[in-house]
């Protein structure tokens, strides 16, 4: 039948033969299709599948599972023309034909707008699976796509482990992989993998952890249909890995969302045909948790995987991340949970509180060679020998005087082919030792890649708007350069870009790089044994040395400590020892223990003191390493008190609050706490800041809305100088003045300030906000980062993560305010532009470039410049031009940054298509409805489609 034929012969049904399609399919699902839709001709398909109709769209990750008795329909079957399928039925749907006839051409183009949307939706839909509104329950089946049987199974897709063959080509292409590592396959073929049990894999530093979990992410999304959470530490690796990912994902049809500082969306949005995978810091993946959680949407996570897990140990943020996999066990225990570190030093114990399997294996790809320095001999670390430091040579500096530790030697011998890090104990001594190296550096280094030094340092100075700071201007054309926290991310990048090109062919660092980005390096120097005035342990020695040797590149890499004589001692104590022990840190952070306490219950997890005490002893890694549980017990009762006491939980009946029958409630001020991802202190303070702001805000600057978003905790941790801020204040506004005045800072203040006092009519806390208040208001005007830097004299990367750190705050109180349950709501509209404009703090015109992950203000400036002023002509551009048009940019950041735009845009569309479903469906209903009041009346079907 041709497509016009076929257009002509409308096929009309009524309501009463929806409810008997519909009761077929009920019955059995090997009766034959009552009833089809063919909206275009028949194309080649190999699969058809029919699934029972539901209320409404259904994801992907809800589908029923497909039993081996469940039939299969042909897609021969599927694609015969109703007319057919109706001549082959028989009688069975003849009663209705004769007033179908009769229906006029004029009654039928009633329809045509909803046949004409239909076709827009269906020609921009990729969908796999079509499903309409059970009120009218047509089976629909659209034979112009491509589809595949979604289940709650694995669906085997291809020969790599269950991928499609595209995978192994993604991995070539993108990162250079064109054969697993035998302890990677060995990895990836093990049951807790195939049963999909939990799972903790250590392995050495560079050896290759990052892979397996990509692949096992890919298998979750593509081969069962379900979403995925990647927990990274910090912000700037959740950026780099959405960057890398994008390019698999837009191949291989999948999302990936970006959960970091002011960015993602809670609760995060249903995604009805694509699955995603959330790249989320430790915090945001608890806020997608509790989201999740509160709209029963925890079954669409399959998979969370966590990198660098031995941080549950960790001060501070340990115990959020024991929380988050903890809750997760507890709540979605068919979600498998997968964690990979180098350095776990009891993994039995770490397994047991995850109830995961365990693989460990020692294994680099490169051989590393470690050694010693003490005085002017050389010493190799021989672990397998009864002598644990062996003799290897004497070196001789020929500058004792400047370089008493031979470090311009040390580096020579590898430079400039090869490249060094060079580990120092703090920011500081990171520039004096690269100033120290260019010195004393031979005048010919600097016509070695001197062109791409010339790119690099113009790439620099386009970052800073005309300025390069100057310890880089005098040690970039030597190869050398320093890469700390004090520098802008920006600039970070580009600097690590340029020694991943072997334009820089030595790094002065901080520890943090270890722990960081992954720059591999020939030889790896620590400087000394301690970072600041604490002596290393063996877990961070081992990520520190373990970026020595690069795989493909280097037959061996190299790590020399130096030391003194008196720290010899603590240092073979260090080496010989194990891995650090990961201790839960629950019960030292009381506060955290508050928020788990108050999420439980307001998730409705846990609602009674017994509950409590079952998860915290049975879930919590505190609770596996507690011996004695009555401890367990009165830490959880001890919280509980304190939170009646405050008036944060109520009672649901008058009983007793700590009997085993006694269910507990949040009240709103702890709901809202619980929502906006804050602790019980921080709440207090932030409804104390905005109750008194209601009654005097003033709204003729942003800088009291800034001060409102600027944490106690940030201001704790600044290092807070009365002169600069006395000249800054100095010069504020009449505006800015007004909002001093509000917050009780005046000129009496500033002047007890400069006589060395501490004023008593305004705490120290809200005097030092205010002035990072003022800080984040200069780069909201849009002054140079330079000039904020100088007139603060703050470095530039610490002003960069103050902004980041405002704009989740800010984010946070956004949250705060819609939660509460009183006169907030004002605040909430206040704040909703706030995230954005920290995250940015950039001109118009390059906003929407600085949604892509890492690009900051002078890469977004660089990307306008050279004539892509819009997502659209990034995801457009062709990388290689990009390339070269824009100085220091590597073919492989382009090919990201372009793939990373097509990303945003096709989650932009996704999200858009979604939502005209959505309106469509409700069209169906409504249409259905109507129908179904009036049976003599008839319809069109394939509008319904």
């Amino acid at each position: 039948m041709s497509q016009s034929q076929t257009d002509n012969d409308s096929i009309i049904f009524d309501e009463g033969e929806f409810l008997e399609i519909d009761r077929i399919i009920l019955k059995s699902q090997k009766e034959k299709l009552e009833a089809a839709i063919n909206l275009s001709p028949p194309v080649e398909d190999t699969t058809c599948h029919v699934h029972q109709a539901s209320n409404s769209l259904k994801r992907k990750s809800n589908s029923p599972i497909r039993t081996p008795e469940t039939p299969v329909r042909s897609s021969a079957k599927c694609k015969k023309p109703l007319t057919e399928l109706n001549s082959q039925s028989g009688s069975s749907s003849n009663s209705g034909k004769t007033s179908q006839e009769e229906i006029s051409q004029s009654q039928l183009s009633v329809f045509a707008f909803g046949q004409d949307l239909q076709q827009i939706l269906i020609s921009n839909a990729n969908k796999s699976i079509f499903e309409t509104p059970k009120r009218g329950s047509l089976l629909g089946i659209v034979p112009s796509l491509a589809t595949q049987e979604c289940t709650l199974g694995f669906e085997f897709l291809g020969p790599f482990y269950g991928l499609p063959q595209r995978v192994p080509e993604l991995l070539k292409e993108h990162k250079g992989v064109e054969k697993l590592y035998d302890w990677q396959t060995e990895c990836l073929a093990l049951k807790a993998v195939q049963e999909r049990r939990n799972l903790i894999y250590s392995i050495s530093t560079s050896g290759g952890k990052t892979l397996v979990a990509e692949i096992l992410l890919f298998r979750e999304l593509l081969c069962r249909k379900k979403n995925a959470i990647l927990v990274l530490p910090y912000v700037s690796i959740v950026q780099e890995k959405v960057r890398s990912l994008s390019p698999f994902a837009l191949d291989l049809n999948f999302l990936v969302e970006e959960y970091a500082a002011g960015r993602g969306v809670l609760p995060p949005k249903k995604r009805l045909w694509k699955n995603v995978v959330f790249v989320a810091t430790i915090e945001k993946a608890l806020s997608l948790f509790n989201c999740l959680a509160e709209e029963k949407r925890l079954h669409e996570i399959g998979l969370v995987v966590v990198d660098e897990i031995h941080m549950v140990g960790e001060p501070g943020r340990g115990a959020t991340l024991e929380t988050l996999i903890a809750k997760f066990m507890y709540a979605s225990p068919e979600t498998q949970i997968v964690g990979m570190s180098a350095t776990v030093g009891n993994l039995p114990e770490l397994a047991s509180f995850l109830r995961a399997d365990t693989y460990s294996k020692e294994f680099r790809p490169v051989v590393l060679k470690e050694f010693i320095k003490i005085n002017d001999r050389l010493l190799q670390i021989n672990d397998k020998s009864d002598n644990l430091f062996c003799p290897k040579r004497v070196l001789e500096s020929d500058d004792k005087k400047n370089d008493p530790d031979c470090l311009k030697q040390l580096l020579m011998e590898v430079a400039p082919e090869k490249s060094c890090l060079i580990f120092c104990a703090t920011k500081k001594n990171c520039e004096n030792v690269a100033l120290l190296l260019a010195r004393g550096m031979d005048k010919s280094l600097k016509n070695f890649k001197g062109k791409e030094k010339l790119e690099l340092y113009n790439a620099l100075k386009e970052e800073g708007n005309g300025v390069v700071c100057d310890v880089l201007k005098r040690t970039l054309p030597y190869g050398v350069a320093y890469h700390h926290s004090g520098l802008t991310m920006n600039e970070r990048n580009l600097l690590e870009e340029g020694f991943r090109a072997g334009v820089i062919c030595c790094l002065c660092c901080t520890s943090t790089l270890a722990a960081g980005v992954n720059l591999p390096a020939k030889r790896v120097i620590l400087r000394t044994p301690k970072i600041g005035t604490e002596f290393l342990n063996l877990s961070r020695y081992k990520q520190m040395v373990g970026r020595a040797g690069r795989a493909g590149m280097d037959d061996c890499g190299e790590s020399i400590m130096i030391c003194q004589e008196s720290e010899l001692e603590t240092v073979r104590n260090f080496l010989g020892s194990g891995m650090t022990l990961c201790y839960s840190q629950l019960k030292e952070n009381p506060n955290i223990v508050e928020g788990l306490v108050l999420s439980l219950i307001g998730l409705g997890l846990a609602t009674s003191c017994e509950q409590l005490c079952h998860f915290m002893e049975e879930f919590t890694l505190f609770g596996k390493q507690t011996n004695n549980k009555s401890q367990v017990r009165k830490l959880v009762e001890s919280v509980i008190s304190g939170l009646y006491k405050n008036q944060v939980l109520t009672l649901k009946v008058d009983l007793p609050l700590l009997e085993e029958d006694s269910e507990l409630k949040v009240s709103p001020l702890g709901r809202a706490a619980m929502k906006s991802n804050l602790t019980m202190e921080n709440a207090k303070n932030i409804l104390e800041d905005l109750s008194q702001a209601q009654g005097a805000l003033n709204l003729l600057s942003p800088l009291h809305l800034l001060y409102l978003v600027v944490s106690p905790e940030r201001a704790a941790c600044t290092r807070f100088m009365p002169s600069v801020f006395a000249n800054v204040f100095s010069k504020v506004s009449a505006n800015d003045k007004k909002t001093a005045d509000l917050i009780g800072i005046n000129e009496g203040v500033i002047a007890t300030l400069l006589r060395g006092c501490k004023p008593k009519s305004v705490p120290e806390t809200s005097l030092i906000r205010f002035y990072l208040a003022l800080l984040l208001s200069a780069m909201w005007d849009g002054q140079m980062i330079w000039d904020v830097s100088d007139k603060f004299e703050l470095p530039r990367g610490d002003i960069q993560s103050l902004m980041v750190a405002s704009a989740s705050q800010a984010s946070n109180v956004k949250l705060f305010c819609q939660e509460y349950e009183g006169s907030l709501w004002c605040f909430h509209s206040l704040l909703s532009k706030i995230c954005d404009r920290l995250s940015h703090c950039g001109s118009a015109e390059i906003m929407e470039l600085m949604d892509l992950p890492a690009v900051k203000k002078g890469r977004a400036q660089q990307l306008y410049k050279a004539g892509y002023k819009t997502l659209l002509e990034v995801a457009s551009a062709n990388p290689k031009e990009m390339a070269s048009k824009i100085e220091h940019l590597p073919g492989k950041v382009a090919n990201q940054l372009v793939s990373s735009a097509k990303m945003l845009l096709m989650e932009k569309a996704e999200s858009l298509r979604e939502e005209a479903e959505i309106v469509f469906g409700s069209m169906k209903e409504q249409l259905l409805e109507s129908f179904s009041q009036s049976p003599n009346r008839t319809l069109n079907q394939s509008v319904l489609l």
